[in-house]
């Protein structure tokens, strides 16, 4: 047909649609780097990250270790020592968000794991690789360091807001990195 570019065009609602995911999308981005820990819980449902793996779509974690530590079910806390994440939470329709995003096509690698005194869940280190050299991380790089930090901020007074918290539980959407 004359003046069409292709055989498929999007009706308006998908085009919608589409700018709002983008629009979306460069809010994200337009946040600084997050390089300090955000966490997610998984439960003995949910299979574990491989040793080193790239994020494939982008997860919600927490800032807050509390809000997912205190979830019922959990078997594992996944503390991502972030480089490239974005803290989301001043973006979020919610005044108590603590949410950052890990971003698809980031590599982590792990780097040990913990029991935290008189917990019921391990946690699972896991240490973003950057491609380049980049500013230092807001994290200790030695593994008792990072416990100790993780295990203080558990004990942290005062209770996480409970709302949303869901939203840091599950599976991760992640697949075998080969570097």
């Amino acid at each position: 047909m004359p003046g069409r570019h292709s055989g498929y065009e999007l009706d308006p609602d998908a085009q919608s649609t589409v700018r709002e995911a983008q629009d979306a999308a460069r809010m994200v981005l337009s946040r600084p780097p997050y390089r300090r820990p955000s966490y997610r819980a998984l439960t003995a449902r949910d299979p574990l990250p491989p040793e080193g793996f790239v994020v494939t779509q982008a997860v919600p974690t927490t800032s807050d270790v509390r809000v997912v530590a205190g979830q019922r079910g959990v078997r594992y806390v996944v503390a991502f020592m972030n480089q490239t994440a974005r803290d989301v939470s001043a973006i979020s329709p919610d005044p108590t968000s603590t949410e950052v995003a890990v971003l698809p096509g980031a590599v982590f690698g792990a780097a040990g794991s913990f029991r935290p005194y008189g917990a019921t869940y391990d946690v699972l280190i896991a240490v973003e690789l950057l491609r380049e050299p980049g500013p230092e991380p807001g994290w200790p790089a030695e593994n008792a360091a990072i416990e100790a930090m993780i295990s203080e901020a558990l004990l942290r007074p005062g209770l996480p807001s409970p709302i949303g918290r869901e939203r840091y539980l599950g599976p991760l959407p992640v697949g075998p990195f080969q570097g």
